[in-house]
């Protein structure tokens, strides 16, 4: 009981500075669609589909950069700290490949990606004046994800909070400035908050790059990677799992926005609202994946697999917790909430009606999503891959196709549909982390 309680303790000292992080990011986003807000509800459209397209990019990266995080955790936790400044290189080396093919990507079918989303040529101009400049941000964003997930991997996330915070507010700052046109500036919209978000990027990265060279001690970036072939082949064994499951969730995802555009395409701020209100809520979980993922590696690969074993239990309990207490929380602030925002009165409504909806059902995505981390941490990515990115496809992207496109269900109903997929999400979820294939020493395998 005892080491339980030392166990959670040291679990939220290491989860808080990430969860103050994530809602300095999460704020960031809700005071973005504020703002933008102020335009019109076409522009809150437009933003939405051009962050949904660089969603995309993001998690592709926030697969691989954290499969490479294993390694990382868990040769902290070992002897074996001589490979961590190859083992973080070399995830740089691909981060920017995958970037710089992004890049390519999205600058050469831009047009087409975007007629995926929408209908409305004023909204199509506006998605396309905001990707066109966010394309700037891709190879800094890359390079970024690599040091935040070292950091947090070494246990050191105050860092990555320091750099958010400083991004933060130089955002705020400047969508201020470049969306209204104060300080004698022109007032340039969506493209001012684009530029605003592009420059907080950069300053980011300069932030992590100036800690690194302080606290990451021995690890520096170079160009030089001294990895055994075999040994290199291993760890893009477990990270290419991981980007594939990125990959194929996130466009999942974007099937499903697609599914909600088609059952009421006016309706979609209404559905951005509820996203950023309830990912305030969603920063608790994100500080403890942290703690999971960094504590249980390390465990991990120290060899003490029943330590290990005791240390999951005491968080899935602690995560449970956190979630019913967060949908509450949603219910109790789901009728003032939504009009933060610049909507009308029908969108209003139904984002209180999606809000409730989404409150209800969190504890799901709370608890499927630990196990997730549980399994990464152990290198179990085959798991993973189908707990997450295969049932993404076979649960909420099928259930919204279902309703929007052959019951031809109304928007909230098809809502409804893809959050109670997260029921079935659970069921798949303690099947693998019972199964008990996350607990290997990934150390005892260098080649």
């Amino acid at each position: 009981m005892q080491e339980n309680r030392e166990f959670i303790k040291k679990a939220l000292i290491l989860a808080f500075p990430v969860m103050i992080q994530q809602l300095l990011n999460n704020l960031l986003n809700m005071t973005d669609t504020v703002m933008i807000g102020r335009i019109g509800e076409n522009a809150i459209s437009g933003v939405a589909v051009a962050n949904k397209v660089f969603f995309i990019y993001q998690l592709i990266l926030f697969g691989l950069s954290n499969g490479f995080g294993i390694f990382i955790s868990q040769f902290g936790g070992s002897q074996k700290q001589d490979k961590l400044t190859d083992i973080f290189n070399e995830g740089i080396r691909c981060c920017l490949v995958v970037a710089l093919l992004a890049l390519a990507v999205c600058g050469g079918f831009q047009d087409s990606i975007l007629r995926l989303y929408l209908k409305n040529g004023e909204v199509f101009t506006l998605a396309k004046q905001y990707l066109s400049v966010l394309l700037i941000s891709f190879v800094p964003f890359a390079v970024t994800n690599m040091y935040s997930v070292c950091f947090r991997s070494l246990e050191l996330p105050r860092c990555t909070l320091t750099a958010g915070t400083v991004s933060f507010a130089c955002n705020i700052i400047g969508n201020y400035v470049l969306i209204f046109g104060k300080l004698g500036l022109p007032a340039l919209g969506v493209t001012g908050a684009a530029i605003s978000t592009v420059a907080s990027r950069f300053i980011e990265l300069a932030v992590l790059w100036f800690l690194g060279r302080k606290h990451l001690h021995g690890i520096r970036p170079r160009l030089r990677v001294s990895l055994a072939p075999g040994f290199r082949a291993m760890i893009l064994k477990r990270a290419l799992p991981l980007m594939t499951n990125e990959l194929i969730w996130s466009i999942g995802l974007n099937v499903v926005f697609i599914s909600y555009s088609f059952a009421g395409e006016s309706f979609i701020p209404a559905v951005t609202v509820v996203d950023s209100i309830s990912n305030l809520v969603y920063v608790v979980f994100s500080g403890c994946s942290v703690a999971i993922s960094a504590i249980i590696g390390k465990t991990l690969g120290s060899g003490d697999m029943e330590r290990a074993k005791r240390e999951v239990r005491a968080i899935m309990k602690l995560v449970m917790a956190i979630y019913l207490a967060g949908g509450a929380i949603l219910i109790a602030t789901s009728t003032f909430t939504p009009r933060l925002f610049s909507l009308s009165e029908q969108n209003l409504h139904m984002a209180t009606r999606l809000l409730i909806i989404k409150a209800l059902l969190a504890w799901t995505q709370g608890y499927s999503n630990t196990v997730y981390y549980v399994l990464r941490a152990g290198g179990d990515t085959k798991s993973v891959l189908i707990i997450d990115g295969m049932f993404t496809w076979f649960g909420p992207v099928l259930f919204s196709v279902i309703g929007a496109r052959l019951l031809h269900l109304d928007i909230s109903l098809t809502y409804l549909l893809v959050e109670g997929a997260g029921l079935l999400k659970v069921c798949l979820a303690t099947h693998f982390l019972k199964k008990e294939n996350w607990i290997r020493n990934l150390t005892l395998q260098e080649g």
